[in-house]
């Protein structure tokens, strides 16, 4: 680093600072969306040897459930330990922020630093790539593959080599990486048919490129052939997820693609003067198109491309194009300062005058991106606390062997009641005849206690609906436990039946009802106000004085009777 870049690098690194804590407390204070906790359970399943796919219903490549389900295996079933998942995305940032600075490494330290400082002021970058999402890793592994690409060393077979894996895995991660990749993709081959005759290789060697990625297709293949997983594999992955993208309602990419909205104007401004620049080098260069800046600008153009085209285009699929409108806004940058510095030579001012010119340059161009702090800082603020409140109550009531049911497996650390633990608006509009059946079906042979009411409850067919009510009863807002309610007729007599989902510990509730009263079960006699079932359909009887309501109810592992709260309302699902 020369003398006259040390003070606009100094100031890139201090935004690059200030950033980065804002999304370590994104991270680890930001509520928990509904897809994150999908994706939570889906790796919890894994790690705990389920398999995508197979034995649950998933429509994403696997590789974040693969690489966060290692996690789960140093974990404890603790619901709450969610929160390392989120630490393990931001790690996913981290790597991303220094591919961007790789990219920009011959531009200079003040673009090479000035990349991710800008990248993490972007809102709906931070916001959305910290969240626990396939989005993230694919892009984090696409990103480096291009900056193992830019480096001079390793020697050209291992640059290849190591890329080739990247963008490999970036695919194993994500439908989406392929689409997005596509310049990459259409690279290799080009540079494949071509061999050496026009110059050298972007990939270094493309030969050593294909090794890579056919590896990781190899263990791909390997992978689904063992598991048996093929045929499930196919169906959700592409038949379902090609089915999702062409009937789901859809909606315009305007507002979430626009930078006004969240304040990074002048990033998007900085990239085009980045990619001005790049592309003015590149004509100097002889126009090739085996060329890091062609493939760059190739990407950027494919990122926002693909994210237009989505019928679904929610802000979590701009994480691509942001990373790249990052990596020439750090060029742009890099260019301003340079250009401040020559000009304050130019004009015959002491060398003092030129670092001076080039400082301020670069203090004024990060000022808006700094102050776009604040609104990342917003979403900080936005507290997941009440969320592992909910979450610790999850682990004290059930036990990790306890099976739950919801529509997005919020209660993270719990086996699913069904295959179907995950099911969207065009999924249950196709199925939703079959899922109203199989629901019910799967949660008494499961034997499940715990129902996580969710943001799309209120969307499950409504048979579905009326079972989960009359099987479950509050324990709060969020959490419904196994059990069932009963009115008297005010004759003093109530006779019915109860279905025990599993051989457990049941009360009634109130126990006041049992004052002055008789409570028998299949003909015996109920003691007091906590016994034992066996699982299945079991007579009931009470007799004595008349009463309004009373409950049996499941009794959680913590020992504690409770009542239902039929007021509370729920407080813990979000959908974005």
């Amino acid at each position: 680093m020369t003398r006259a870049a040390r003070f606009p690098a100094l100031v890139a690194f201090a935004l690059l600072a200030a950033g980065s804590v804002e999304a370590m407390r994104v991270a680890l204070h930001k509520y928990f969306s509904i897809d994150e906790l999908m994706h939570a359970h889906a790796s919890w399943l894994t790690g705990r040897g389920s398999l995508p796919y197979r034995d649950f219903c998933d429509f994403h490549f696997p590789f974040l459930y693969q690489l966060l389900g290692a996690l789960w295996s140093g974990l404890s079933d603790d619901p709450g330990n969610v929160i390392f998942l989120r630490l393990a995305m931001l790690g996913l940032v981290a790597v991303i922020a220094v591919a961007a600075a790789v990219l920009n490494r011959r531009e200079g330290i003040v673009a090479a630093l000035a990349a991710p400082a800008v990248l993490l002021t972007i809102t709906p970058f931070v916001i959305r790539a910290t969240e626990i999402r396939h989005d993230t890793l694919a892009f984090a592994c696409f990103l480096s593959g291009l900056a193992v690409l830019s480096l001079e060393r390793p020697a050209a077979h291992a640059r290849g080599a190591i890329a080739g894996v990247l963008l490999a895995l970036a695919a194993w991660s994500s439908q989406k990486a392929v689409l997005y990749g596509l310049p990459a993709g259409a690279l290799l081959l080009l540079e494949t048919a071509r061999g050496r005759r026009d110059g050298p290789s972007v990939f270094g060697s493309s030969r050593a490129a294909w090794c890579g990625g056919g590896a990781v297709g190899a263990l791909a293949v390997l992978y689904l052939t063992v598991t048996g997983s093929w045929s499930a594999f196919l169906t959700f992955c592409f038949g379902w997820a090609l089915r999702w993208q062409a009937e789901y309602p859809g909606f315009s990419p305007r507002r979430a693609l626009s930078p006004g909205e969240d304040g990074y104007v002048t990033a998007c401004l900085l990239a085009a003067a980045g990619l001005a620049g790049s592309l003015a080098a590149w004509r100097r260069r002889g126009r090739t198109i085996s060329d890091p800046a062609i493939l760059l600008a190739a990407c950027l153009a494919s990122s926002l491309a693909y994210y237009v085209s989505l019928k679904a285009p929610y802000d979590y699929n701009l994480i691509p194009f942001l990373g790249f409108v990052a990596v020439f806004a750090g060029r742009g940058v890099g260019m301003l300062e340079a250009a401040a510095g020559s000009a304050a030579a130019r004009l015959g001012g002491p060398p003092r005058a030129a670092l001076a010119a080039s400082t301020l340059t670069v203090a004024l161009v990060l000022l808006a991106p700094a102050f776009a702090l604040g609104r990342i800082e917003l979403f900080a603020a936005q507290s997941n606390a009440f969320q592992f409140g909910v979450l610790a109550q999850v682990a004290a009531l059930t036990s990790p062997k306890d099976a739950a049911y919801d529509n997005s497996g919020s209660y993270v650390a719990r086996p699913s009641a069904s295959f179907y633990f995950y099911t969207d608006a065009p999924m249950r509009a196709r199925l939703g005849d079959m899922l109203a059946r199989r629901i019910p079906e799967d949660i008494v042979k499961s034997g499940t206690v715990l129902f996580f009411r969710d943001a799309r409850t209120g969307s499950l067919p409504a048979s579905l609906q009326a079972f989960l009510g009359e099987h479950f009863k509050p324990w709060s807002g969020d959490l419904w436990l196994w059990g069932q309610s009963y009115r008297a007729d005010g004759t003093g007599r109530v006779a019915s039946t109860f279905d025990a989902v599993r051989k457990d510990r049941y009360f009634v509730e109130p126990a006041s009802v049992l004052n002055g009263a008789t409570l028998t079960v299949d003909g015996r006699r109920v003691g007091g106000a906590v016994f034992e079932l066996e699982a299945g359909a079991h007579a009931i009887v009470l007799e004595g004085p008349p009463v309004t309501e009373f409950h049996i109810l499941w009794l959680p592992r913590d020992g504690r009777t409770w009542a239902p709260d039929f007021r509370s309302k729920p407080r813990f699902s979000r959908i974005l």
